[in-house]
């Protein structure tokens, strides 16, 4: 997941000085998507969200040095050039829009009380 998600963000350059980096840009943008698909709204809840799902998320990344404060996440996220960013998130998305599903899963519901076996009546199916 985080190879085909990252790789469309490859185009990005890291605007921070190499030896003041504490948290790698692929880090941070995975915490980012990840949390904001999720429903993060703010930095404060982004950090929320990868402090509470750390594990998952070291699934696919190291996270040696855990999620950064909201600060450093508005900062670096600021500093990055918003169009490109936007244009890297538009590639990413028509991606999944491109993938053909290899199965569709269908769940069905059965009203229960809907039958009338007086009547010979089935009960109500919903898909």
């Amino acid at each position: 997941m985080a190879g085909s998600l990252l790789d469309h963000f490859a185009a990005l350059s890291d605007p921070r000085q190499s030896w003041k980096v504490v948290y790698p840009l692929p880090e941070i943008l995975l915490v980012v998507l990840c949390a904001t698909i999720a429903g993060a709204e703010d930095f404060v809840e982004i950090r929320r969200w990868g402090t509470m799902n750390r594990d998952f998320l070291r699934r696919f990344l190291s996270y040696a040095d855990g999620i950064p404060s909201h600060d450093t996440l508005n900062d670096i996220l600021n500093a990055l050039d918003g169009d490109l960013f936007a244009r890297c998130f538009g590639d990413w998305v028509e991606g999944l829009r491109e993938a053909e599903p290899d199965i569709v899963a269908i769940d069905g519901k059965t009203s229960r009380w809907t039958h009338d076996r007086a009547k010979d009546r089935n009960p109500l199916h919903l898909v």
